[in-house]
């Protein structure tokens, strides 16, 4: 499935640049799927405070 994605999103890159050499791509590659991962880590964490905080309230009210 890793390896599956990596040659998707690397394609696509390769098809959006048909000139860029195949190590470019690979390392934009590399950059993308780490600022997804980052961005999901961080909505991630988002929702696990807006978790507690409404935990929080509810167990206030007991």
């Amino acid at each position: 499935m890793v390896a599956a994605t990596l040659d998707e999103k690397l394609k696509e890159i390769l098809a959006a640049s048909k000139n860029l050499p195949i190590l470019s791509a690979t390392v934009l590659v590399a950059l993308n799927l780490t600022n997804e991962l980052l961005q999901l880590q961080e909505a991630q964490e988002k929702i696990l405070q807006d978790i507690e905080k409404r935990l929080d309230q509810i167990l206030v009210k007991f």
